[in-house]
């Protein structure tokens, strides 16, 4: 079917028509290409609404509650011809977490902190276990780097409400899974800089103690 022809059609048709078609196509996409077309139209809001952080709350648990429990994970037969596809659950699952940190984010800037260290808390503990192989998304080589979210900028906010809201041991041995983390991915996250450019006197004092005594590298 000839592209120039269709759209051509399409142009001289009425709104009944249009919308019959754009249901017609709808019904026969698949979930990522429905995202794709319709993504912008549909899941960004176009008034910006505050953050319910209670309601986000109950959403990550159902989230993780869901993922634990395989809900996104549906593997299939990998070859040489299928090996670069993903499945519509994986993308479901890295589109939902990454509206789900965004919005915790915003939970953190505005001071909520006890709030925001429990949802992320929740989301992180995916991360982990996403890039542990864990039976919560399936692709070739599933990993936390599918999710389309900057990492860097949601970990500093986790770091800030962590900050605000733990005694310097308690933030020590939450830092101490990111920084392992941080260094297996060279970094890139800079979750050392982070920690250190949010936390108070006393926590970096024991933050950088537990870090000499475990032997992390921080760069």
């Amino acid at each position: 079917m000839d592209e120039r022809e269709v759209l051509e059609f399409l142009k001289a048709q009425k709104k009944p028509v249009l919308l019959d078609y754009l249901e017609a196509a709808f019904r026969s996409m698949t979930g990522r290409q429905r995202r794709d077309v319709f993504g912008d139209a549909v899941l960004k809001p176009k008034t910006k609404k505050a953050v319910d952080a209670d309601k986000l709350l109950k959403e990550i648990t159902l989230f993780h509650r869901d993922s634990k429990q395989g809900r996104y994970y549906a593997p299939f037969n990998v070859n040489s011809k299928n090996y670069m596809e993903v499945p519509e659950e994986t993308d479901e699952w890295c589109d939902a977490f990454a509206d789900l940190v965004k919005r915790t984010m915003e939970v953190t800037a505005k001071g909520d902190h006890s709030r925001a260290v429990a949802g992320f808390a929740m989301l992180y503990e995916l991360v982990q276990a996403v890039d542990n192989g864990d039976e919560i998304i399936f692709a070739e080589e599933a990993g936390s780097w599918m999710i389309p979210a900057d990492e860097k900028a949601w970990l500093r906010a986790y770091l800030t409400s962590l900050a605000a809201t733990t005694m310097p041991e308690a933030f020590a041995t939450a830092v101490m899974p990111m920084l392992r983390r941080d260094s297996l991915q060279s970094f890139s996250a800079k979750v050392y800089i982070s920690a250190l450019k949010v936390a108070n006197p006393q926590q970096k004092v024991v933050l950088q103690a537990e870090i000499k005594r475990k032997n992390i590298r921080t760069n």
